[in-house]
């Protein structure tokens, strides 16, 4: 006694399970990039900004904020990344440290319109603001749905 049990439309079922690494590569890659536009925009938006006196050399600031970009991470992926160097100090705040000159013999700067010179400065550290770690935190429930979402698309392509 036997049973022979075969698959109906097998032929077509191989050649779609062959298209779906392509199909789903796609769908993941493109799902990611939405999720990394959403934190850089959300970081972008937190960002503070120096709105005080003198505000560096391009005016009164947004530095921070025009260094928050996504690019390609290798084939599959993408990162985001605070392009100023100071970004993490902002974003995670920092302890009392000392400040001494570099290249020159003493430190100059302005408090209310007077120079200061000083050979160093004991700074109180600063408050983190987290506009990077919380970016992050809040696309969590956004970047679940979009790779729901993905797998629902690559699931309708089969």
């Amino acid at each position: 006694m036997e049973i022979k049990l075969t698959l109906q439309n097998g032929k077509e079922l191989l050649k779609t399970f062959k298209a779906a690494p392509a199909i789903a590569a796609k769908e993941y890659r493109d799902s990611l990039e939405r999720i990394a536009a959403n934190v850089v925009m959300l970081a972008q938006k937190n960002a503070p900004v120096n709105k005080g006196e003198g505000g560096g050399k391009r005016g009164y600031g947004g530095n921070l904020r025009q260094s928050i970009r996504y690019f390609p991470y290798g084939n599959t992926g993408f990162m985001v990344r605070v392009g100023a160097e100071y970004g993490v100090y902002v974003d995670q705040g920092t302890k009392p440290h000392v400040i001494l000159p570099r290249t020159k013999p003493y430190l100059a700067f302005q408090i209310n319109g007077r120079w200061i010179y000083t050979k160093r400065v004991n700074h109180p550290g600063t408050k983190p603001t987290f506009f990077f770690t919380n970016a992050v935190k809040a696309t969590e429930p956004y970047a679940n749905a979009e790779m729901g979402k993905a797998m629902d698309r690559v699931l309708n392509q089969l």
